[in-house]
């Protein structure tokens, strides 16, 4: 009987700009961290570069949330807001950083940037479990002796008023929305407040119809 085995792939990114995608394998997740390495740097010895070579933040990121949070169990939606902030925010604003040098100043002006940009609370909330679960994983492996990201503070809420739709703006919507099927839907959302995973998860059986009282004869 075959035994399960754990299969990690990670992307290493080489001086020159080349990408090359490695696939390791092994019966227990720590073996297969190590045969993952273990192919990393022969990949990286094979195109002439030392397995000491630098490692970006962004890279690392990568790293673990395709080969450990993709496969813990995290679910799907969450994956997607981690990849959206690794893309969105980490890679264009870390450039350089990396992994084994960072420090905790470097982490403190990444939440100042996207502060500066204006960007929601829950955006930079992400982009904090993306790099703190990151070089957790880091200090885990041995790459790092600790993790500078612990223990910076997200900068604070700021609560804002509330953007509504116009009168104008709901007809439009629903004109649009109705032309394509989905009238119910957005009537849902203006006329009861629901949100929208609230309004695609609505069921028969939620709907609490009144009851028809037939009429005497």
């Amino acid at each position: 009987v075959s035994q399960s085995r754990y299969k990690f792939q990670q992307k290493i990114v080489l001086s020159d700009g080349r990408e090359i995608t490695v696939v390791g394998s092994g019966k227990t997740r720590s073996q297969c961290e190590r045969n993952t390495k273990r192919l990393c740097d022969k990949k990286r010895a094979q195109a002439g570069e030392s397995a000491t070579n630098r490692e970006s933040l962004a890279d690392y990121c990568q790293h673990w949330i395709d080969n450990i949070k993709s496969y813990d169990g995290t679910k799907n939606n969450t994956l997607t807001s981690y990849r959206t902030a690794l893309a969105k925010r980490i890679r264009p604003l870390t450039q350089g950083l990396d992994v084994r040098s960072v420090k905790r100043e470097d982490i403190q002006k990444l939440y100042g940037e996207m502060q500066r940009q204006n960007l929601s609370f829950y955006v930079i909330k992400d982009v904090r479990a993306v790099i703190c679960g990151s070089l957790d994983e880091a200090v885990d492996s041995g790459i790092i002796t600790n993790n500078p990201a612990r223990g910076v503070k997200l900068p604070p809420r700021v609560k804002k008023d509330p953007d509504y739709f116009t009168v104008d703006e709901v007809k439009k919507v629903l004109e649009a929305a109705s032309n394509s099927g989905l009238k119910v839907r957005w009537m849902l959302a203006f006329y009861l407040g629901l949100r929208q995973g609230e309004c695609l998860a609505l069921c028969w059986e939620d709907i609490d119809f009144p009851v028809t009282i037939p009429r005497s004869s």
